[in-house]
């Protein structure tokens, strides 16, 4: 069932890269600025179609017309992993009761959790994240971290909080049911120009970047870095795809990131982001 009208909304995006936990990927743009860019691309994403996003038929009818730029880049076979390794992680990630699934998801492709101390040294700390961001989420609801400095379970309990705070912000309740909405841009990536290809299509980048942007938090270390593969193959086919979703409160906006694997012929995926959200609104990094 496809659905019109505004509703603000948020952007997924899935890429081949790493993408560090930071405070603020733009900081060279004031508040302001940042705030008049995601209100401009308001009525641009509020004209897509939205189906509902309640299972996992859900996901799989929309990213049947996800829209392929550069395709050439990749094999069929490649461009079909893509598209189930972002079924995948949005079925696991947002549609489970638990992390357990999601969890076991990423140990069998390979991942392994990264010591909190790798994940401290990336920008907001697990200690920052305990003091600002529940702080930041005074939604009349309590919400509490109960950590142990074991990696795994110390995930479990910001995949909880994180997806719960704010009255649903971090949970999508629709996503785009059309192309425009869903797009994939794939390039070759080398040691020397490794940058992630930018989205644009129907959308103009606005759409997809504009307002406020902040890094998520990588809980799993893939079974090999992008850097390695750079290194021992001499390039490596990257992915960026962009998914546009509706949240329960209608503000939070995570893209997600990718790249191939040549030896396990498969997508590992690196990092995540958070974009286009409103400067004056608090949102959580998307904990992966």
């Amino acid at each position: 069932m496809s659905r019109r009208g505004y509703l603000t909304l948020a952007l997924a995006a899935l890429a081949i890269a790493g993408v560090a936990v930071v405070r603020l990927v733009r900081p060279d743009r004031p508040p302001d600025h940042q705030q008049a860019q995601f209100e401009a691309t308001r009525p641009a994403l509020a004209s897509l179609a939205y189906r509902d996003f309640d299972s996992e038929d859900d996901v799989d009818n929309a990213l049947r017309k996800m829209e392929f730029i550069a395709p050439t880049q990749a094999t069929e076979d490649q461009l079909d992993r893509l598209r189930s390794a972002v079924s995948q992680f949005l079925k696991l990630y947002y549609l489970a009761e638990t992390p357990d699934q999601y969890v076991a998801w990423r140990q069998r492709e390979g991942y392994a959790p990264r010591p909190i101390a790798a994940i401290d040294s990336e920008g907001w700390t697990i200690e920052d994240s305990r003091t600002v961001f529940l702080s930041a989420f005074t939604d009349g609801s309590e919400h509490s971290l109960e950590l142990t400095g074991d990696p795994t379970h110390d995930f479990k309990e910001f995949w909880r909080v994180s997806l719960a705070a704010g009255r649903g912000r971090g949970r999508p309740a629709a996503i785009a049911d059309e192309p425009a909405g869903l797009l994939t841009v794939l390039r070759r990536a080398t040691a020397s120009s490794r940058g992630w290809p930018l989205l644009e299509g129907e959308l103009a980048k606005t759409a997809w970047y504009g307002g406020a942007a902040m890094g998520g938090r990588r809980w799993f270390e893939p079974p090999r870095s992008l850097d390695a593969i750079l290194a021992e193959e001499g390039e490596a086919l990257i992915a960026q795809t962009g998914i546009i979703f509706q949240h329960g409160d209608g503000m939070n906006r995570p893209l997600l990131q990718h790249y191939w694997e040549p030896r396990a012929q498969l997508w590992l995926m690196e990092g995540a982001t958070v974009t286009n959200f409103p400067s004056r609104e608090p949102t959580w990094p998307v904990e992966f």
